[in-house]
C-alpha cells in the first residue's frame, strides 16, 4: 500500500521521461498517427490545403498583434496532425482548451469550414484570445469563458454541449488540471470519440488516465513536446 500511496504522489511532482512514452506508439511522423487511428493515409489535397492555410496563418502572425508569447503554439507537426485528423474525420463537435493567441484554433476552424459542417468550442479563463481568428473563420467559433479554472465550471461547461468527437487539452499543464480535463471530458466525449492533448510530457497525468480508464494511446514527437492521443471505447 505505502508503495502505491508514494508512486501516485510521485506522479504528481515529476516529469515522465521519453522512455514511458516509448512504451505505447510514439512517432515523429504525423501521418502515421493518422493511418493507425483513420485507417488512411493523407491526400495530397489535404497537404496543399494545409500549406495554405499554414501561410494566411503566418501573414496574421505579421500583422495583428499577439497578447499571449510564440512558445504558446503548438509545434509543426502538431499542427499539420490536428488538420489532416479533422479534415478525414469530419467532427461536428469540437472542444479545445487553451486558446491564448489563437493558433490551433485557426487550424481546427480552417479545417472545419473545409469541411462545411462542425463546430468549436473553446474554453478559456480569459476574452483576451484568439486575435490571430478572423471574421470569417469565427463563424464556427464559440468561445466559452469560465468564471475560474474549476473542475465544477469546466463540467457546466461540457455538459449543455452536444457529445464530442474530439477533445483537445492545451490550457494549463500541472498534474490537477490535466486530470480534471481528461476526466471530466471523458464523461461527454462520445463512443469511439477523441482526447487528444498537447503537452503530455509535462506530467504523468494523461499516462495515469489511459492506465485507470484502460485505453490505448498514440504520441507524435513533435521538436520540443509530445502530443497524445486516445480513442474513447
Amino acid at each position: 500500500m505505502r508503495k502505491i500511496i508514494y508512486k501516485v504522489l510521485f506522479h504528481r511532482f515529476v516529469f515522465p521521461t521519453l522512455s514511458d512514452f516509448s512504451k505505447f506508439f510514439l512517432t515523429p511522423n504525423p501521418e502515421d498517427l493518422v493511418v493507425k487511428l483513420l485507417g488512411t493515409g493523407i491526400p495530397e489535397t489535404i497537404r496543399k490545403e494545409y500549406s495554405e492555410v499554414s501561410s494566411s496563418l503566418e501573414s496574421r502572425y505579421k500583422s495583428v498583434k499577439l497578447e499571449y508569447p510564440l512558445i504558446y503554439r503548438i509545434e509543426n507537426n502538431t499542427s499539420f496532425l490536428i488538420y489532416a485528423f479533422m479534415r478525414l474525420y469530419q467532427p461536428s463537435t469540437v472542444v479545445e482548451t487553451g486558446v491564448a493567441n489563437g493558433h490551433s484554433t485557426f487550424i481546427i476552424l480552417s479545417a472545419l469550414a473545409k469541411n462545411g459542417k462542425g463546430k468549436l468550442y473553446s474554453i478559456d479563463i480569459s476574452p483576451n484570445v484568439g486575435s490571430l481568428l478572423t471574421e470569417d473563420l469565427k463563424r464556427n467559433w464559440e468561445l466559452i469563458v469560465l468564471p475560474k479554472a474549476s473542475k465544477k465550471a469546466l463540467d457546466n461547461a461540457l455538459k449543455n454541449l452536444d457529445p464530442i468527437d474530439i477533445f483537445i487539452h492545451d490550457s494549463n499543464h500541472l498534474y490537477y488540471w490535466q486530470e480534471v480535463e481528461y476526466n471530466t471530458a471523458f464523461k461527454y466525449v462520445k463512443s469511439q470519440g477523441f482526447i487528444m492533448s498537447d503537452d503530455v510530457d509535462c506530467s504523468y497525468a494523461f499516462l495515469d488516465f489511459i492506465r485507470d480508464k484502460g485505453l490505448d494511446a498514440y504520441f507524435l514527437y513533435d521538436t520540443r513536446k509530445i502530443f497524445g492521443i486516445t480513442r474513447k471505447k
